[in-house]
């Protein structure tokens, strides 16, 4: 069977037309969001960011109480422990052994809580920028939103590129 001779030529004028930068500026259908980049930007990253370096600070001088309180004991049994009776020794050394397992519990937990206060922050952040992101997709047409974590993505165009946007409009929701 062949093609009649107008079916071709409309078949060609066709492939023409898609090929052209017109028909190929027509806006995207994906999106690319550097992630990294909205946590690092958005006013409530920053807040949370730095309420958590408050939490870390003061965690850090309670640190350095205990850890003064630890290496002071350490000096005294240093200097004082050939002078010590033997009973006295042990008993000094169980205090520093305890006072070194307490240090050490002390920050662990607190590297735990630290741990999970930044993940629980950065969850609230990502829910909101999934919904923001959303939206936008709905509104742009937009069928797929990729994140740009690096290795991920080996190229995008740059026009593909909404974290901009996306950080301007989370931070204007308010």
């Amino acid at each position: 069977m062949r093609a009649s001779a107008p079916a071709l030529a409309i078949l060609a004028a066709a492939t023409v037309a898609l090929a052209t930068p017109a028909a190929q500026a027509k806006d995207p259908t994906i999106a690319i969001v550097d992630l990294q980049r909205v946590l690092q930007s958005v006013d409530d990253a920053k807040a949370a960011k730095k309420k958590l370096q408050g939490v870390l600070t003061k965690t850090q001088e309670a640190l350095n109480v205990k850890q003064t309180d630890l290496k002071r004991l350490k000096d005294e049994y240093d200097s004082q422990s050939m002078l010590m009776t033997a009973e006295k020794k042990r008993a000094m050394e169980q205090k520093l052994q305890k006072g070194l397992v307490e240090l050490q519990t002390f920050m662990m937990e607190n590297q735990r809580s630290l741990a999970e206060a930044e993940a629980k922050e950065t969850g609230k952040i990502l829910q909101k920028i999934q919904g923001i992101v959303k939206v936008m997709a709905e509104k742009r047409g937009w069928s797929l939103v990729l994140v740009n974590a690096g290795s991920n993505v080996l190229y995008a165009a740059p026009k593909l590129d909404v974290t901009n946007e996306v950080i301007r409009a989370f931070d204007s929701r308010k």
